[in-house]
């Protein structure tokens, strides 16, 4: 599970041990500073979580950057999945959630 900057961390790791790497859980990502040079094997599990009211990262680019480590194929599973969460900024702090 990785949040904020952990998603990069967590991102990297599968990405160089996907045999090691069970599933993600993503919540508030960041845009990598440095895009890996070919996308690797997505992990069996995904779950991004984001907040569409995010300013540090859009929730309009979220399948972008995880596509950016995983390839096209990152989000066509149904075990691989981002939830927008409305109202929502980085930081979640509303109880529903």
């Amino acid at each position: 599970m990785g949040v904020s900057h952990g998603t990069l961390l967590g991102a990297e790791a599968a990405a160089r041990e996907p045999d090691r790497c069970g599933g993600l859980i993503f919540l508030s990502l960041v845009s990598p500073s440095i895009i890996p040079s070919s996308p690797r094997r997505p992990p069996n599990k995904l779950f991004a979580f984001h907040g569409s009211n995010d300013t540090i990262l859009p929730s309009i680019r979220v399948p972008s950057v995880i596509k950016s480590y995983f390839g096209k194929e990152a989000l066509i599973s149904p075990n691989r999945t981002i939830e927008i969460l409305e109202g929502e900024g980085h930081n979640f702090h509303k109880l529903g959630s």
